[in-house]
C-alpha cells in the first residue's frame, strides 16, 4: 500500500512537471506561486537522475529504497548549500 501511494505521488509530480515544461522553458515559471509545482520542479530532475541506469549497473533489489536514499542525499546536500 505504501509503495502504491508513493508511485501515485511520483506519477502526479512527474505529470505536473512535464505538463509545465513549456512554461518553464519560456521563463514564465515563478516559484512560490504553486507549492506542488515548486516541489515537482525541485524533485523530478532528481528522480530522473536516480532512475538513470547504465548498462553496467546491476538491477536494484529494492528500487523504492534506492530512490528514497538518492532523494534524501540530494535534498540534504542542497540544504547544506
Amino acid at each position: 500500500v505504501e509503495q502504491r501511494a508513493l508511485v501515485t505521488r511520483l506519477k502526479s509530480m512527474i505529470s505536473r512537471f512535464e505538463d509545465t515544461r513549456d512554461i518553464r522553458l519560456l521563463g514564465a515559471y515563478q516559484g512560490g506561486v504553486d507549492a506542488e509545482l515548486d516541489i515537482a520542479v525541485r524533485q523530478v530532475p532528481l528522480i530522473y537522475e536516480a532512475l538513470t541506469q547504465a548498462p553496467k549497473d546491476r538491477p536494484s533489489a529494492d528500487p523504492f529504497s534506492d530512490l528514497a536514499r538518492h532523494l534524501k542525499s540530494k535534498l540534504n546536500a542542497d540544504a547544506g548549500d
